[in-house]
């Protein structure tokens, strides 16, 4: 059971910012605000410290900079990052 879960990503300069679980749901969540919209963010979901898989990405992304190969999963196809398609309101 994980007991630190954090998101990391382009949009806050790949610092981990926790999750909350709600208590009645069991969800991880977390308010983001001040996204840049009309773009593709990259982001990496941590837990316990290290990076794990997000079944609600929108895609994933070759690593590109340092701070993505850091935060990378290894696929088959090789390491990757989430995508996550980010639009205004």
């Amino acid at each position: 059971m994980p007991v630190r879960v954090e998101v990391a990503g382009s949009f806050n300069g790949w610092q981990p910012a926790a999750l909350k679980r709600d208590r009645v749901s069991g969800v991880w969540q977390a308010a983001l605000h001040d996204l840049q919209g009309n773009r593709t963010h990259t982001y990496m979901i941590l837990v316990n410290g290290r990076p794990a898989p997000d079944k609600h990405a929108d895609g994933l992304a070759i690593p590109h900079t340092d701070e993505e190969k850091a935060h990378a999963l290894t696929t088959a196809r090789g390491p990757r990052v989430f995508m996550l398609s980010s639009q205004t309101k």
